[in-house]
Formats: C-alpha cells, structure tokens, sequence
C-alpha cells in the first residue's frame, strides 16, 4: 500500500498533496490554516525513511518571511488550498480579497553539510550550467557559502515547521523544486513538505561479537598510523563520544583528545585514515597565520549571516592540526578565533557573532587536536603518543569493503549506553577506598573514567557498562596527562 501511494506521489506530486489539502478545507467557513493540513503526515510514512532526500545544512533559520494567498474560495461554495501550488491560472491569479485566505512562510537558507563524503551526489541541490544567467544575481550569497562550489538554496517552510528545525542542523527534506529565477534573486527554491534530523547514513549497529571483532580490526589500523595502542584506543574513545546531557556548563558525555609528539607527516596520515573512516570530518590548521586570516565563526553585520569555516552541524568529527604551530602574534581575529574555538571545546557550542552581541548554539561535534606539545586550547586528556615515522605505514588507504565496514561500526557514537545502579554502587565504593588508600583521583578524574567505561563499553556494541569495562578504562586514564 505505502509503495502504490509513493508512486502516485511521485507521478503527479501537486495533485496528491492538492486532494489531502483540500479534504482539511472542507468546512464551508474561512479556513484555519494552522498546521500542515495532513500534509506533511501523510508524505512521511513514504519517504522519510529513503536514502533520496535532499541533504542540507542550514545555514540560516532567518532568510525571510511572507505571506500568501493560502487558499481560494472556488465558485462561492468550496475552498481549495494553494500550498505547493506553483504556477497559478490566469483565473486564480485574480481574485477578490474577500476569496482569499492568508497563509504566511519562512524562509531557510540552507548550503552543504561541511565535510560530508557524498556518496550520491544526487542527493543534493547543484547550480546548473543553464542557470548561469542568475549568477550575478547569487554573488549576493557567495558570503553564505563556503568554497566555489557549494551549492546554495532556499527553503520555504509551512505550517510552523520551521519552528523545529534548528541553525547549523544537517537535515533529510522532500519537498517541491523550483527552478531559479529573478523573484528568487536566482536561487532555487525547495517547498518543504518533510525532513527529519541527519546525523549519518542509516545503518544497523553491530551485534557484540561482530563488534568485538571490528574493534580489533579498527585498533590494528590505528596502530600503524599512531605507533601504539594507547593512542590507538584513546582515539577510538573520542570518535564514539557524544553528549548526553547538559547541566550548566557542565557537559557529559563529551571526550576531547589531544594527541602529543605529532609531526605534519603524522597528522596528514592521521587525517587521511579518518577521512575514509568518518563520513562527515572538518580538518582546520590551527596556526598563526590561519588564526589571523578570517573569522571561524558564523557572524551577522546586522542584515546577512556569513557562513563561519566552523559552523559545524552535529556529529561533525572536527580535526585541529596545531603540527605547523609557532611563535608569532595574533590579530584581532585571531584571538577572537581561540576564544571561539575554546568556548566550542569547553562547552560544545558554537558562538555566532552580531555587531552588539553574540549568542551560542548548542552542538556535538567530535574533537581530535593534533599538536607538537601540548595544544593551546582546553581538552579533555593529552597522550604523548609514541609516534616513530620510520616505522609507521605510509599506506593509510583501506580495500572498500573493509573500509565500509569500519565506517559502519564507527556510527555506534549514535547509540546510547547505560551505566546499571550496581555498577554505579561499585563506582562509588572504589572512587571512596582509594582516596581513604591515598589516591591522587579527583572527581574530575573519576568523572572521565565513568565517560570513558560508557565509551569502551559502546565500542563493543554493549549497552550497559560492566566492571571490565570501567577496570580497562581506568587503566587507560593512567596514561592520560588530565589539564
């Protein structure tokens, strides 16, 4: 039934979303037209669970805002709803205001997800060549977008849809395309009628032995590229971590690395392992020279938004290479750029800037710091890796199928894991025994072993934290320098 519903949408899409606006119009009264009208209801149990949707970050949630003739009184007797609707009859395109019932939109802009791997470039809006007549018009825009060749589009919003989608979110939508032109100052136009939150590629978690077995796999990897498994596993914490909760500033769940003793060769293996690994990973030079060069930052002059290098959507795996870092004298943008980046580290929020004021979204992004010495931005815990380039592998590229595989087991950051009372019970007992044996552990300390028991734990697909996992978590924590 829901396939035969699908390929009637998709044969004449205005039609089927005319007939399910039109049965909510019903009544003979002016119309409310609060809400999606059944709309977005009923193309949600089609679509949203596709691979096919058009994939997005939005960019700004603020792009504008109108209002339009939402339905038509047709012959004094029946209303017919006019969302979607986009080229109207010489008939329809007059009529008495007393026929007319208002409806209002707002306007997203909305570019591409910042460091996704697309696997399907059809997945996403392009500027086509025959629309080259509206590229002075789009130059307007260019401060919204990143590089030449990203993509830009607005998204027009009904029914207070808007209201759930959030700035810097990467979004699934289906919607009605419509071409470029001047009314649109040459941007394309998507009619939104669904999305759902993107975090990654739907995927189904491995079980515990399969987990058990890619874990090693994964190890032996970074083995050849970081020198020792200490590294090996400390980084494969970070790139499980995640945010599960919020009190003040105070952020659990969150595990940032800073990998020591790290040469520029190092890091560009590094970087280029994980970039086959993760399908959503930002790398950023943190040096004098790119400090001082433009803000990181999204920021507003008080009438446009500029995209920021690190406006960043959740899940993103953000990569600081700090391996070219000297001496050297920040401007004014550079120091307002490590002020930004060690607000983003320290709190998980990225901070957009206004002319009199800033204010800060919440976000979740995975952070791995590449440096010599130790970085200059607050992290969670520093290693000294035992990095040693004569005999680390050269070759970090993976055969497709394993490479895959592992990108597969590393989406298990999504999955939540528990930490059962008993084991809390124990926890507690230990943390209190060995400050009564003389121990240096702190509650600081002790609060990364319970994140890091969770995170080993979820590395083997179990979602509750055992004894063994919080013994080998604490063992790892000795290594660790804790700022």
């Amino acid at each position: 039934m829901v396939v035969q519903l699908s390929e009637v949408f998709l044969k004449d899409p205005q039609s089927f979303l005319q007939k399910i606006q039109d049965a909510s119009l019903s009544n003979p009264g002016k119309p409310d037209l609060q809400g999606s009208l059944g709309i977005e209801e009923a193309i949600s149990d089609l679509f949203l669970h596709k691979d096919e949707l058009e994939k997005g970050m939005v960019q700004d949630t603020n792009f504008g805002h109108e209002f339009f003739a939402g339905a038509i009184k047709m012959n004094d007797q029946y209303w017919r709803g006019c969302r979607y609707v986009l080229n109207y009859s010489e008939d329809e395109s007059y009529v008495d205001e007393s026929k007319i019932a208002l409806d209002e939109r707002y306007s997203l802009f909305v570019t591409n997800i910042p460091g996704e791997q697309i696997p399907n470039q059809s997945n996403y809006l392009e500027t086509k060549e025959e629309n080259e007549v509206f590229k002075e018009l789009t130059m307007k825009y260019s401060n919204r977008t990143l590089e030449k060749g990203d993509f830009g589009f607005c998204v027009k919003c009904y029914g207070g849809m808007e209201t759930r989608i959030r700035v810097c979110q990467a979004v699934d939508m289906l919607g009605m395309y419509e071409e470029p032109s001047e009314y649109s100052d040459g941007l394309p136009i998507l009619h939104l009628i669904t999305f759902q939150d993107y975090k990654q590629p739907f995927t189904t978690y491995p079980s515990e032995e399969e987990a058990k077995q890619l874990q090693s796999k994964l190890l032996t990897q970074f083995n050849k590229v970081l020198g020792d498994n200490v590294a090996s596993k400390s980084l494969l914490l970070c790139l499980l971590s995640n945010v599960v909760h919020r009190a003040d500033s105070f952020i659990v769940g969150s595990f940032s690395l800073n990998l020591t003793n790290c040469t520029p060769v190092c890091a560009f293996r590094i970087i280029s392992l994980l970039k086959d690994l993760t399908n959503r990973t930002v790398v950023q030079k943190v040096n004098v020279h790119e400090l001082n060069k433009e803000p990181l930052y999204p920021r507003s002059d008080g009438d446009t938004l500029s995209i920021g290098r690190l406006q960043l959507t959740p899940g993103t795996l953000l990569i600081l290479d700090e391996t070219e870092l000297s001496s050297g004298t920040l401007n004014d943008t550079g120091v307002r750029n490590v002020a930004f980046l060690s607000f983003l580290l320290s709190q998980q929020e990225i901070t957009f800037a206004y002319p009199f004021s800033s204010y800060n979204i919440q976000t979740d992004v995975r952070i791995v710091v590449l440096s010599h010495g130790k970085s200059i931005l607050p992290v969670n815990v520093v290693y000294a890796s035992k990095f040693d380039e004569s005999s680390m592998s050269s070759e970090t590229s993976l055969p497709s199928d394993e490479s895959e595989a592992l990108s597969n087991y590393l989406k298990l950051w999504t999955r939540a894991t528990d930490i059962p009372y008993d084991m809390l019970e124990f926890i507690q007992s230990n943390y209190v025994g060995s400050r009564r044996n003389g121990s240096q552990t702190n509650e600081k300390v002790l609060s990364i072993e319970i994140n890091c028991s969770r995170l080993y734990a979820k590395s083997l697909a179990s979602k509750l934290v055992s004894r063994e996992h919080f013994e080998e978590a604490s063992r790892l924590v000795e290594q660790w320098t804790i700022p």
